[in-house]
């Protein structure tokens, strides 16, 4: 698990009987990659963003475990950037690059 920010070590694990089950990490780090590297190693198991664990997972180094137990959550996105007459270039792009790639029920502003 995390050694900071504790709330990143309640994993959405729910029980057969619907209750929320919680996990205590008997390891912990402070960076995702830091655990990454261990469960690859074979130290335990990691709860992870789905964005930090894709290549691992493509290459088989790490497995999907408890998808039946395993609540969905989401976390917002902020594209926060200060407001001038003109926006940049390259602020306008990636706007427009998020646009197109998240589903609109995402977007605000």
């Amino acid at each position: 698990g995390f050694s900071q920010l504790e709330h990143l070590n309640q994993w959405p694990l729910i029980g057969a009987d619907g209750k929320r089950l919680h996990i205590s990490p008997t390891l912990s780090a402070s960076s995702g990659s830091t655990l990454i590297e261990l469960a690859i190693a074979g130290e335990g198991i990691v709860c992870l963003a789905d964005f930090m664990t894709i290549a691992p997972r493509q290459k088989g180094a790490l497995v999907d475990i408890l998808p039946d137990y395993t609540e969905l959550k989401t976390q917002a996105v902020n594209a926060v950037y200060y407001r001038q007459a003109t926006l940049s270039q390259r602020t306008r792009l990636f706007m427009e690059f998020l646009a197109e790639r998240l589903p609109g029920k995402y977007l605000q502003g």
